[in-house]
C-alpha cells in the first residue's frame, strides 16, 4: 500500500477512539539522500502529546503570557469543535448553557463577550451573536470544525502589536501557511454515538498539502460533522406558599393540618426571619391558634407549583473548509493566501415544552388551582416547609412546540506579505471576510387555562426532593391539551370602545364566537375558543445579523543595539466593521386555521426514554408537529399591509423582536502602534520583554428603526411600519493604550513573568440598544369624561454608550522542571 514519491514513501496511520486516519505523507526534495530500502515503508503511530509539547514550548519561548494547544501533525484535534478544543487550556470555561453547543466560551471567569476572537492574529467576521445565554456571550465557536485549524493560542497579556477589544484576553484561532506543512494527505473518520437517544452523528475530516516546489505550495482541508443530538431538562421553575383557598380545605381542616407549620400570634418578624407567616393571616382568623400552632415551623408550607418538562432536538449539518497556497519568489520573500468557509445549518432544531403551572391565589371569584397532598411536609434548611409529592387539579397546562432554526456561517481570506532582511522586517495583511447568524423561531402552544367550573386537567408530581431516582409526574386526561379545526374570526371590533379622542381598540373585553378560533388586535399571538378554556397560541421570534470586517494591515521591524533595546516595532492598520441586524415577530392574524387536523399531534422523540430513562415523565405529552402546522395554515390573509415574517406568517410590529431589533452599526477604525523589545542581563540573569503603546480613533455610526407615535387606535397592540422612522447618529471616539511586559529568567527552568496593558470593548450592538420606543398609557386617575390625561413613556436609545475600558495587570511564575511540561502559577487583575 506504500505510494512512492521522489524515492520516499511511507504509510501513516493513526487511531483515536472511533476516529480513524489514513494518510499518506513525505515529500522529500531532489537534495535529500536516498533513503535505505528497509526503511522505504515506516508505520508511524501519532497521538495528541506532541500538541501539547508543542503549546508549552510555545509558551516559554512567548514573551507574552500565553497558553495553548496545537493540532497533532496531522491538523486533527480530539474534540467535537473549537470551543470543545480550547477548554482543554487553562483559564479557558466552556458555556455548557447554550444548549445547542454553540460552544461560547469564558476567559479566566469573564464572559465570553470580553474576550477577543481573532484568525491568525486578524480581526475577523465570526458569526454574530443573536441570542445570548446572560447578554455577554462570546463568539459561538461551535460554528467551526477544530479540524481546519492547527493550533489555538490564548493572549492572556496582548501587547500593542496585538488586536485591542480582548479585556480578559485574546484567543487566536491559527492556520498555517502552506510552505509551513508538510506534504501529504490525511483522511479521518469517526462516528460520535450520544447516549441520549442512541443518536449518532458520522463526520470526515479530508486534507492535502502539497509542494510544488520549494518555494510553492499549496494545502487544502474540509470538514463534515452530521449534527444530531438531544437535551432533556427537567427545571422546577417556582414554588408558592400553600393557601387555604389552594388547599381546597375548610379553616378548621387548614388549621390541623398545616397549622403547626405556620407561626402562631398575629404578626411576624420578618427581619429576623422574612419567611415568617403567621395561620392567623393565612385563614384570617386567630381562632384556629392552638396549642401545636408554629411547634414544627414558624414559615408555611411550600409545593412545586410550576414544572417545565423540556426536550431540545438538534439535527444539521457542518462544513467548515480551509485552504491557501503560498509563494517564496526568493530568499526575502514571502506571499500568501489563506481563505477559510464554515457554515452550521440546523434547520430542523425543534423545542418541546410541556409547562404545567397552577393559578396562585386567595380570590375565590377567579379560578384557582387546587394542591393536594398526603405527604408530611420535610423542613429545610431556612426552615420552610416542603411538600415532595402533590396532585394539583385545574392547573394552566401548555404544551408547547418551537421550530428553532439555527444557521451560522463564516467566510473570508488573508492575503499576506512577509519581507525581510538582516536588520528589517516588513509584513503586510489584507483581510475580508463576511459572517452571519440566524435564529427563526416558531412557536406553537396549546394551553388549557382553569376556569371556575374546573377545566378537567389533573396531576401529580413528585420532585423527589433534587433526587431524579423518586421524581414522576402522571396527568390526565390524555390528550392534556385539545386541538380543533376551526375557523379564524377578528373579534378585534367587539373591543372598541368611544374616548373623546375617538374610538379606542382594546377598550373592554372582546365578545367570542362559538365554533370559531377568535383573535384580537389588542392579543395578536393568541386564539380563544368561545368559552376562553382553550387557547391556541402562534409566535415566535425571529432574528437575523450580518457582520462584515474589511481590514488593512502593514507592521514594520527593525533591529537596532540601543543599549537593551534591541528591535522597534510599529503598525498601521485601517479596518472596517459593519453589523446589520434585522428581527421579528410572528403573530396568529389570518391564518387558516380550518385546516388543522387531530394528526397534527405529535409526541416528542425523548417520551420513551427521558434523561436515558431515569426521568419519569408523564408520557402523556402532545405536541403541535411545526412543519406540518405552517403548511396547512399559510399563506395567510395579511394584516393591515403588513408585510410577512420568514416562515409567511404576520409581523408583530409592536413586539420588542421589531421594535428592537432593526438596525446597522459602523464602526471605522484608525490604528497605529509602536512597541520597543529589549534583552539584558540583571545580575547574571536574562530580562527581556517590551513597551509600546497602541493609538485608535474609531468613527462610529447607527441607523436606527426608532419608535417615533404610538401604535394607533385602530391597530390595537399590533403596530405597523408607519409607527417607525429611520434615523442616523454618529460620533466619534480614540483610545490611548500603554501595553508592558518584562520575563525574568530566574534560572534554566524557571520564568516570571510581569505585564500591564490597557483595552477597550465596545458595547454589542444589541446590548446597546440603539432603538428608541414610546410607550402610552390613559392616567384613569386624572382622565374625566371630556379630557383624557395620557402618561407617555420614551424609553432613549443607547447609541451614546461609550466604550468599556479596563487597567490590567499580569504576574506568572512558571517552572518548567520536565521535557513537554510546566508547572505555572499566575494571578491577574483587572
Amino acid at each position: 500500500m506504500a505510494q512512492p514519491s521522489r524515492g520516499k514513501s511511507r504509510l501513516k496511520y493513526a487511531l483515536l477512539g472511533a476516529s480513524m486516519l489514513v494518510g499518506s505523507v513525505g515529500v522529500a526534495h531532489a537534495q535529500d539522500a536516498a533513503p535505505k530500502k528497509a526503511d522505504s515503508d515506516v508505520v508511524v503511530v501519532t497521538g495528541f502529546k506532541k500538541s501539547y509539547a508543542d503549546a508549552v514550548r510555545a509558551k516559554r519561548n512567548n514573551i507574552e503570557i500565553t497558553d495553548g494547544i496545537s493540532s497533532d501533525g496531522l491538523g486533527r484535534f480530539p474534540d467535537l469543535n473549537v470551543g470543545e478544543a480550547l477548554q482543554r487550556i487553562p483559564g479557558v470555561q466552556i458555556n455548557r448553557e447554550a444548549e445547542g453547543r454553540n460552544a461560547t466560551i469564558g476567559l479566566r471567569g469573564m464572559p465570553g463577550y470580553y474576550a477577543r476572537t481573532t484568525m491568525n492574529g486578524q480581526a475577523f467576521a465570526e458569526p454574530p451573536v443573536v441570542n445570548t445565554t446572560g447578554g455577554a456571550d462570546g463568539t459561538p465557536l461551535g460554528a467551526f470544525n477544530s479540524d481546519i485549524f492547527t493550533a489555538f493560542q490564548i493572549e492572556k497579556s496582548p501587547m500593542s502589536n496585538a488586536q485591542s477589544g480582548g479585556l480578559s484576553g485574546n484567543i487566536d484561532m491559527q492556520i498555517a501557511p502552506a510552505l509551513s506543512r508538510k506534504d501529504g494527505g490525511f483522511f479521518k473518520a469517526s462516528v460520535e454515538h450520544n447516549t441520549l437517544g442512541s443518536l449518532n452523528s458520522p463526520a470526515f475530516t479530508l486534507g492535502y498539502n502539497k509542494h510544488f516546489s520549494p518555494d510553492f505550495a499549496v494545502f487544502g482541508t474540509v470538514a463534515y460533522k452530521k449534527e444530531n443530538f438531544r437535551r432533556d431538562t427537567l427545571r422546577f421553575n417556582s414554588y408558592s406558599r400553600l393557601t387555604r383557598e389552594n388547599s381546597g380545605l375548610t379553616p378548621a381542616a387548614f388549621a390541623a393540618k398545616y397549622g403547626a407549620y405556620y407561626a402562631a400570634g398575629s404578626t411576624c418578624d420578618t427581619t429576623a426571619n422574612p419567611f415568617c407567616k403567621t395561620l392567623s393571616s393565612v385563614l384570617g382568623s386567630p381562632t384556629y391558634n392552638d396549642s401545636t400552632t408554629g411547634t414544627k415551623g414558624q414559615d408555611g408550607v411550600y409545593y412545586l407549583d410550576f414544572l417545565r418538562q423540556y426536550t431540545r432536538m438538534n439535527v444539521g449539518n457542518l462544513w467548515t473548509a480551509s485552504g491557501g497556497m503560498e509563494w517564496k519568489p526568493n530568499d526575502n520573500t514571502k506571499i500568501g493566501l489563506i481563505g477559510f468557509y464554515t457554515d452550521r445549518n440546523l434547520p430542523k432544531t425543534v423545542q418541546y415544552f410541556l409547562l404545567n403551572g397552577a393559578f396562585v391565589g386567595t380570590n375565590t371569584a377567579n379560578p384557582l388551582s387546587t394542591i393536594t397532598s398526603n405527604d408530611t411536609p420535610a423542613i429545610m434548611s431556612d426552615g420552610r416547609a416542603l411538600l415532595q409529592t402533590v396532585t394539583t387539579t385545574n392547573y394552566d397546562g401548555k404544551s408547547s412546540a418551537r421550530l428553532y432554526s439555527q444557521h451560522q456561517q463564516s467566510k473570508g481570506f488573508m492575503a499576506n506579505l512577509d519581507w525581510k532582511n538582516e536588520t528589517w522586517h516588513l509584513t503586510g495583511v489584507l483581510t475580508m471576510s463576511e459572517g452571519s447568524n440566524s435564529s427563526v423561531e416558531t412557536e406553537l402552544d396549546l394551553r388549557t387555562v382553569p376556569t371556575l367550573a374546573g377545566n378537567g386537567l389533573s396531576s401529580t408530581i413528585n420532585t423527589g426532593f433534587g433526587d431524579l431516582s423518586p421524581f414522576s409526574q402522571v396527568s390526565s386526561p390524555t390528550p392534556q391539551q385539545a386541538i380543533y379545526a376551526l375557523p379564524f374570526y377578528d373579534a378585534s371590533a367587539s373591543t372598541v370602545t368611544s374616548t373623546p379622542s375617538g374610538p379606542k381598540a382594546c377598550g373592554q373585553a372582546a365578545t367570542l364566537v362559538s365554533g370559531a378560533w377568535n383573535w384580537t388586535n389588542c392579543d395578536p399571538e393568541n386564539l380563544y375558543t368561545a368559552d376562553g378554556k382553550h387557547i391556541l397560541n402562534v409566535s415566535g421570534s425571529e432574528s437575523f445579523a450580518d457582520n462584515k470586517v474589511s481590514a488593512a494591515q502593514v507592521d514594520l521591524d527593525h533591529s537596532v543595539e540601543w543599549g537593551p533595546i534591541k528591535t522597534i516595532v510599529g503598525g498601521i492598520r485601517l479596518e472596517n466593521n459593519h453589523y446589520n441586524r434585522r428581527g421579528f415577530r410572528n403573530m396568529a392574524y389570518g391564518i387558516q386555521s380550518q385546516n388543522i387536523t387531530q394528526a397534527m399531534l405529535i409526541s416528542p422523540p425523548s417520551t420513551g426514554d427521558f434523561m436515558e430513562g431515569n426521568g419519569s415523565i408523564t408520557q402523556n405529552w402532545q405536541l403541535i408537529d411545526p412543519e406540518a402546522f405552517l403548511s396547512a395554515v399559510t399563506p395567510v390573509t395579511a394584516y393591515n399591509g403588513g408585510g410577512p415574517t420568514a416562515v409567511g406568517l404576520n409581523v408583530y410590529y409592536g413586539d420588542g423582536a421589531y421594535a428592537t431589533g432593526n438596525y446597522d452599526v459602523w464602526n471605522n477604525m484608525t490604528e497605529a502602534y509602536i512597541q520597543a523589545k529589549y534583552d539584558t542581563q540583571i545580575f547574571g540573569h536574562r530580562l527581556r520583554g517590551n513597551v509600546g503603546v497602541r493609538s485608535e480613533t474609531t468613527d462610529y455610526k447607527v441607523t436606527t428603526l426608532d419608535q417615533t407615535s404610538n401604535f394607533s387606535y385602530t391597530t390595537g397592540n399590533v403596530g405597523s411600519t408607519s409607527n417607525f422612522t429611520w434615523d442616523t447618529f454618529t460620533k466619534k471616539y480614540s483610545h490611548v493604550l500603554p501595553s508592558a511586559i518584562a520575563v525574568f529568567d530566574i534560572n534554566d527552568d524557571m520564568v516570571l513573568r510581569a505585564a500591564f496593558y490597557k483595552t477597550y470593548v465596545r458595547p454589542l450592538p444589541q446590548n446597546s440598544n440603539p432603538v428608541q420606543r414610546i410607550t402610552e398609557a390613559t392616567n384613569t386617575s386624572q382622565s374625566t369624561l371630556t379630557s383624557v390625561i395620557k402618561d407617555v413613556t420614551v424609553s432613549m436609545a443607547n447609541s451614546r454608550l461609550k466604550p468599556y475600558t479596563a487597567d490590567s495587570y499580569d504576574l506568572s511564575w512558571e517552572w518548567y522542571n520536565r521535557p513537554n511540561g510546566v508547572i505555572s502559577l499566575a494571578w491577574f487583575k483587572k
